[in-house]
């Protein structure tokens, strides 16, 4: 690891860090993407030591109730241990001016903050720390980013680029500043991620044990990730086949054996509960539904959904109802076509090599998870494909490399997008203020 690029990102990271702080802080309790639901099934855990199980009605736990445990077993330990063998108690009452609570106004919060909303001081408390924990998990996954472009990263300029993307991309930051099982899934993904390329670029044999445990923990904290498995996999087993070094190819099958077992004998659990309790190993029976899917709506409608799915992945905070600036939409627009044009002229080069290829495979399937998610039902989030961040950051850090060859340009580039980033972070922080203000 080259010291100079892990001091620049000590200074992003401290960044991140900060900007999370104040959005822990100006982010009132619940105004987040079903916050107040996540943390019931927290308390249920923290109250009973146990699951929910969502076809009991006295067992149920609604709204998020149905997904998977890892999370919440995690922080209901956390808040039993910390608020005296119980769950966090509140009382909140929805805003009913909001349009998604029947009212006709959208850009306002969704719960009414007036009055007193935490029993104590400690159940407070331990809700901020809930916040915290999100905080941390998103400080880890971008260092595994980190490690993850420094396999194979060459200029220094580009290198911090393509961090900044991640470490100040705005509904990341706001994302891992809430109470979420988002933010536990998407570090554990990126750690396996890391895993996986240092097998492919480094070839240390060891790392697809590690790879597929961690995609292990990772499913059983959210499904999302699950595709990456069958990348993982096919990539394992392509080299092995390739292979012509006998010795290597039987160490090589050694370690993917037991990464693969492991992975097994830690999410089998929950696909044989869930197939005992609802009759499929995902639980999809018991999945919320928005009463339409995807195809159910008009092509105007659709195209919406798309334009939704890219504002949100870049910056929508409260209940998906709290914008950035039109500009920082448009200047991320420019970015990412400048990006996916950079890939398509340089297509053969970039694709030549593994890492490039298999990032691509990895942005394809997280997308292609997205859409068939919503075919069921529409919830087009752009957080749903932050599990993808680090196949992201790899192609554009490889793409602008194959394009920009003039130094000075390329420095005068890189300088002023890492600054339009921190900007777009810091404008997200004061408008999420002056939002609930």
């Amino acid at each position: 690891m080259k010291n100079k690029e892990f001091k620049t990102f000590i200074i992003m990271i401290l960044l991140f860090i900060s900007e999370g702080i104040f959005f822990v802080f100006y982010t009132p309790p619940f105004e987040a993407p079903d916050e107040n639901h996540h943390l019931d099934y927290i308390n249920y855990f923290a109250n009973n030591l146990s699951l929910p199980v969502q076809n009991v009605k006295e067992q149920k736990v609604a709204g998020e109730g149905h997904q998977n445990p890892l999370y919440y077993v995690l922080t209901g330990v956390m808040v039993k241990f910390l608020n005296d063998g119980r769950g966090i108690e509140y009382k909140i009452m929805k805003n009913s001016n909001n349009s998604m609570n029947g009212g006709t106004v959208y850009h306002s919060s969704f719960f009414l903050h007036g009055k007193r909303i935490f029993n104590s001081r400690k159940d407070k408390f331990v809700f901020y720390l809930l916040r915290f924990f999100s905080l941390f998990c998103g400080a880890v996954t971008l260092f595994f980013i980190f490690k993850t472009i420094m396999l194979f990263a060459t200029e220094y300029i580009l290198t911090v680029l393509s961090i900044s993307f991640a470490a100040f991309l705005p509904q990341f930051i706001f994302i891992n500043s809430v109470i979420s099982n988002d933010a536990l899934s998407i570090t554990l993904t990126s750690i396996s991620i890391y895993f996986f390329f240092s097998v492919a670029v480094e070839k240390k044999l060891f790392s697809i044990v590690l790879a597929l445990v961690f995609m292990g923990f990772a499913v059983l904290t959210k499904y999302y990730s699950i595709g990456f498995l069958f990348l993982f996999v096919g990539y394992f087993l392509l080299v092995i086949k390739n292979t012509k070094n006998i010795y290597f190819r039987r160490k090589y099958l050694k370690y993917f054996f037991e990464g693969f077992l492991l992975f097994v004998l830690i999410t089998l659990p929950l696909f044989v509960r869930n197939l005992m309790l609802y009759s499929n190993i995902l639980g999809y029976k018991v999945l919320p539904s928005t009463g339409h899917g995807l195809f159910d709506l008009s092509v105007k409608d659709i195209f919406h959904q798309f334009g939704f799915l890219f504002v949100s992945f870049y910056g929508k905070f409260g209940w998906v109802n709290v914008n950035l600036p039109f500009v920082f939409y448009l200047i991320f627009a420019v970015f990412s076509l400048l990006v996916l044009t950079f890939i398509l002229i340089h297509r053969e080069k970039l694709f030549k090599e593994d890492v490039n290829l298999l990032s691509l495979f990895g942005i394809l399937i997280i997308f292609g998870e997205v859409f068939f998610y919503n075919i069921l039902t529409v919830q087009m989030q752009g957080r749903f494909l932050f599990p993808a961040l680090s196949f992201a950051v790899i192609l554009i850090h490889n793409s602008l490399n194959a394009s920009i060859k003039n130094g000075n340009v390329k420095n005068i580039t890189a300088i002023t997008t890492i600054f339009i980033f921190f900007l777009a972070s810091v404008v997200s922080i004061y408008y999420q203020y002056m939002f609930y203000r």
